[in-house]
């Protein structure tokens, strides 16, 4: 008995014969190949086993698993987080110029930063004398010593992030903005990004605090080579195309998309949604994780890899500012790109 076609099939099929009709030979390939398909698995989809086998200890404590898995998805949420600026900023997709892309995309921004917030006290050590719910501090004090010099102070992700989110003179610390106003070299800059003051030390026998005078830990120096060329050509292609500078400055194309962005500017929906971004990661994650940091290593000067996390994580040093006209005491502003 013949099947009578659905008025859905039809339309398909008409659909289907429209972005083919140069090529009906093509259709019938397609529709032939239907016959053999077999469909997708759940465990094929997300390659699970695949994804399952990348958590490889180096060491015998139990809690080390913990370690790498909530790294890993921190980097996966990362991944999310770049995904999203990587649409809004697009100046072919050009979804900048409407209000509700804005809600949409750094909305989810907002909301995976705010998940990973949430979920750092898995990171963090339970207090003492009590059950053990997170991650034990001593077993973290013992494995991570096998770990140099390797730190999350290299995740490449982030700084990605950030200089997706806001021009590379934001990124400095307010002491080195001082003295850097009116650069506009993007290599000096980029070369005094605020986290990279994480990673070098002034011998004690320095007679200056310039750049040249610091040296670098291992960390920093294997971060630099196997990511410097890359970041720095990020700085480059984000320079006119970051968040902050599509939001503050662009001018768009024409009249028209001049007046949609002077109209999205003055939006208070949208500057509140980009200041709590700006809070979401410049206070509320960076917080959270400088204090698991500091409960865990409160008696080490020396971070995962030797860094100098009391100088780079804490938020009150870095006092960084994505967007600073959005903030009732900016930081000193870049020069108009």
């Amino acid at each position: 008995m013949d099947h009578e076609l659905s008025e859905r099939e039809k339309s398909v099929l008409a659909r289907l014969k429209e972005r083919f009709n140069e090529n009906s030979g093509e259709l019938a390939n397609y529709l032939e190949g239907l016959l053999y398909y077999n469909g997708v698995s759940y465990w094929d989809y997300i390659h699970q086993d695949t994804l399952l086998s990348l958590q490889q200890p180096k060491t015998q404590f139990d809690d080390e698993l913990i370690f790498i898995t909530y790294h890993q998805i921190s980097e996966l949420y990362f991944k999310l987080i770049r995904h999203e600026l990587d649409i809004i900023t697009c100046h072919h997709r050009k979804e900048y110029l409407v209000k509700n892309n804005w809600i949409k995309r750094l909305g989810r921004v907002v909301n995976y930063f705010d998940k990973l917030t949430q979920s750092f006290d898995i990171m963090t050590p339970g207090q003492f004398g009590q059950p053990n719910q997170f991650f034990d501090r001593d077993e973290f004090a013992k494995f991570r010593l096998t770990l140099m010099p390797a730190s999350g102070f290299q995740t490449a992700q982030f700084r990605m992030i950030e200089i997706m989110s806001t021009g590379v003179f934001n990124l400095l610390k307010r002491e080195t903005k001082q003295q850097l106003l009116g650069v506009t070299d993007l290599k000096k800059l980029y070369r005094n990004i605020y986290w990279k003051s994480g990673g070098r030390f002034l011998p004690q026998d320095a007679q200056s605090m310039d750049e040249v005078a610091y040296q670098k830990i291992k960390t920093l120096l294997n971060f630099e080579r196997r990511y410097d060329q890359q970041l720095l050509e990020m700085v480059e292609a984000y320079m006119l195309r970051n968040i902050e500078y599509i939001f503050f400055h662009y001018e768009g194309q024409n009249q028209a998309e001049h007046r949609q962005l002077r109209g999205l500017r003055e939006d208070p929906e949208l500057r509140a949604l980009l200041l709590d971004y700006d809070k979401a990661v410049n206070l509320r994650w960076k917080g959270v994780h400088y204090g698991s940091v500091r409960q865990h290593m409160s008696e080490s000067t020396k971070g995962t890899g030797g860094t100098n996390w009391q100088e780079f994580l804490p938020p009150a040093k870095q006092l960084l500012q994505y967007f600073p006209k959005l903030h009732p005491e900016p930081t000193p502003e870049a020069p108009k790109p």
